[in-house]
């Protein structure tokens, strides 16, 4: 099977995730119908050459060898999402679920929780079991790939595997000198709080110099603006660099890819461990981990106050990271899960 001769069928989702997977070299054709399926976001990533966006009507008039699914735990249930998601949030996926050819779906979530979009919500964090299991039936035996196992035990799939991300180091270079501060990438904590681990950020961040790339109305941290147009992917690599210290306060986010990516530029990570990260950090070595809001904040503390051992960590982080998530392994782990799964 040589994937660079597949004519594959999906639809724009995560950007910066499809831009590492179809460098295998796939010959990709986008089903997008406006008002239905998002535009590519080029400052994320650059759309790479060998895709392009289809109609409707030329998709259904086309055979394709495969049609990868990419769906998130709000695919069947968006009017949950309080009007962050449109009510068409799942319409790509349901359309492409019934055609014909082999399937391959890519899960980019969690289950979803009861109260997840609710800011005022007091918790505990619940999952919804009900919308779980329509979600898992509907995929039944199609090939499914989580970003983590902790994610893959939470969803229990008939038919699961877990690739963890892979990203070009070259793409995101180790960057020194840094500022003695700390950044968060989110999109938008405050419209899911939960998942993103709002109130958590907000307890471990209270007084310390925390900047964040993304949407925050309550202006609890310090904004980081990136210019739009074709120049904010460059701006991006360059913004996360500068900073001493990653946090990353998720707590149903599998895997967030920004972090992987800030750890490249060799700032030092400090992540909630929900979904895999104590068996690729080394505690203390090239990175930290904690689910103990004050622990979280005693590290970071120390970290500003020692920079010279937040650069060492950094730097080891750096070296190691780019070896384990390297986008030449996500892809060989890829054409291994089509190889035994999909066309054998």
């Amino acid at each position: 099977m040589e994937t660079e001769k597949l004519k594959v069928l999906t639809y724009r989702w995560h950007c910066a995730h499809q831009y590492e997977l179809w460098k295998l070299g796939f010959q990709v054709e986008l089903w997008h119908k406006p008002g239905v399926t998002m535009n590519w976001d080029y400052a994320s990533r650059p759309m790479p050459g060998n895709a392009k966006l289809v109609t409707p009507e030329q998709a259904a008039a086309t055979r394709y060898d495969l049609v990868i699914l990419h769906f998130d735990e709000n695919i069947l249930v968006p009017h949950k999402a309080r009007g962050a998601l449109g009510l068409n949030w799942g319409a790509a996926f349901k359309e492409l679920r019934r055609r014909p050819e082999p399937k391959v779906a890519i899960c980019h979530g969690t289950p979803l929780t009861v109260g997840s979009f609710d800011i005022r919500h007091s918790g505990p964090v619940v999952v919804d079991e009900r919308d779980r299991q329509d979600l898992v039936d509907l995929l039944g035996a199609i090939p499914v790939v989580c970003n983590s196992h902790a994610a893959m035990r939470q969803w229990g799939f008939r038919n699961g595997f877990v690739i963890w991300h892979g990203i070009d180091p070259n793409e995101f270079p180790y960057q020194a000198p840094k500022r003695p501060e700390v950044l968060i990438t989110c999109s938008d904590m405050h419209a899911r709080p939960w998942y993103q681990g709002y109130f958590f950020a907000r307890e471990v961040a209270r007084g310390l110099p925390v900047h964040l790339i993304g949407r925050d109305p309550e202006r609890k941290f310090a904004p980081v603006t990136l210019p739009a147009g074709p120049d904010r992917f460059s701006q991006y690599v360059k913004a996360i660099g500068e900073y001493l210290i990653f946090m990353n306060p998720t707590l149903l986010s599998p895997m967030p890819r920004s972090r992987i990516e800030a750890a490249m530029t060799g700032a030092c990570i400090v992540t909630t461990n929900h979904h895999d990260e104590d068996m690729w950090i080394k505690q203390g070595v090239n990175g930290y981990y904690t689910n103990d809001a004050s622990e979280m904040r005693e590290m970071i503390t120390d970290l500003l106050e020692h920079p010279d051992k937040a650069m060492q960590i950094g730097r080891t982080g750096s070296n190691d990271f780019a070896s384990l998530f390297h986008v030449n392994r996500y892809l060989d782990d890829w054409k291994e899960l089509l190889h035994r799964e999909v066309f054998n």
